[in-house]
């Protein structure tokens, strides 16, 4: 755990990682702490493990949602869009993933993947595995485009539930905008957004 810790810590660039049973205290407590990069982390639930205090708006979190509808009301979007779980698994219904991307997009990244989940019991008692992979940007690359498809995919979820976005017709709801007033915070640099810009730009389009 420490290593994993260490590994956290010295990220400069970015930080991504997965917890499928919630996060070790030790990790809690780093992610915690100020940075000056982005860290995302995609958890299954937010009612296990240790949770991460902080005001630091370059910490990103997911959880694990689904958007539930009111099936009472006859609304056009459930009829061939509803979503469900489908509970094959009593344990995970969302991410049961297990990896850490270190500085995912520079020269020198890290990625830290296998079966075991980033707790005590996975370094002191179970039977695992996990591979370290330093400096492979392939490798980076491919581990990072899996990490933000489940992470968008769940973190407008767990918005919707947590901001009380009422997605059952209603009252108000997220409305796009038919203006690019939307892109104005991709350009502050005082908005969390203007870091997101900047680390996933493409690198040789000068944007």
């Amino acid at each position: 755990m420490d290593w994993y810790v260490a590994q956290a810590e010295r990220a400069t660039d970015s930080f991504f990682i997965t917890a499928a049973f919630g996060l070790h205290e030790q990790l809690a407590h780093i992610l915690g702490q100020h940075a000056d990069h982005l860290r995302y982390v995609l958890l299954e639930t937010d009612k296990k493990g240790a949770q991460i205090e902080t005001t630091d708006f370059d910490v990103k979190i997911a959880v694990g949602s689904y958007l539930d509808y009111d099936t009472s009301r006859r609304q056009a979007l459930i009829r061939w869009a509803r979503e469900r779980i489908t509970r094959l698994n009593r344990h995970v219904r969302y991410a049961h993933t297990k990896f850490m991307i270190v500085d995912a997009l520079t020269d020198a990244p890290l990625v830290v993947t296998g079966s075991a989940n980033f707790s005590d019991a996975s370094v002191k008692s179970n039977d695992e595995n996990m591979l370290i992979i330093r400096g492979d940007t392939r490798v980076a690359d491919i581990y990072l485009g899996e990490f933000m498809r489940l992470f968008n995919h769940h973190y407008f979820r767990y918005l919707a539930k947590k901001l009380g976005w009422d997605l059952r017709g209603g009252g108000s709801v997220a409305e796009l905008k038919d203006t690019d007033i939307w892109t104005d915070r991709y350009f502050d640099p005082m908005k969390p957004s203007f870091k997101q810009r900047q680390l996933f730009h493409w690198k040789d389009s000068g944007f």
